[in-house]
């Protein structure tokens, strides 16, 4: 029997993401929609595949307490992305944890996410 590997628990939460890597072609821009969040790592529904280890930096868009429209930038790599045809389901982990002093916003909101569970 396995345990849970994970250093936090995921929460679902209304937003989107946009990514921006190099794909060894150039600069890319991908959009998706959050599947879930943790402080160390985000889940996202993509149209295409982005290989492991690719450094991306996020720019995550969530609508907050009140439906307020927040965002967050972020800076991470892929460690997981596999999908069928034009949906890819992507985890990237943070570079840097989400940290209250510097995404309040982001923290809050995922903190009182988790307390609702």
């Amino acid at each position: 029997m396995t345990g849970n590997k994970r250093k936090h628990k995921r929460t679902h939460i209304a937003g989107s993401a946009r990514l921006a890597f190099d794909d060894g072609d150039g600069n890319v821009i991908v959009d998706g929609m959050i599947s879930n969040i943790s402080l160390s790592a985000i889940a996202l529904y993509v149209n295409r595949q982005i290989r492991e280890k690719t450094e991306v930096a996020i720019n995550i868009h969530f609508i907050s307490s009140g439906g307020v429209v927040k965002n967050t930038a972020m800076k991470g790599h892929v460690v997981y992305s596999m999908g069928l045809e034009n949906l890819f389901l992507t985890v990237i982990e943070f570079t840097d944890e989400i940290d209250p002093d510097k995404n309040t916003d982001l923290y809050n909101h995922i903190e009182r996410s988790l307390t609702q569970q």
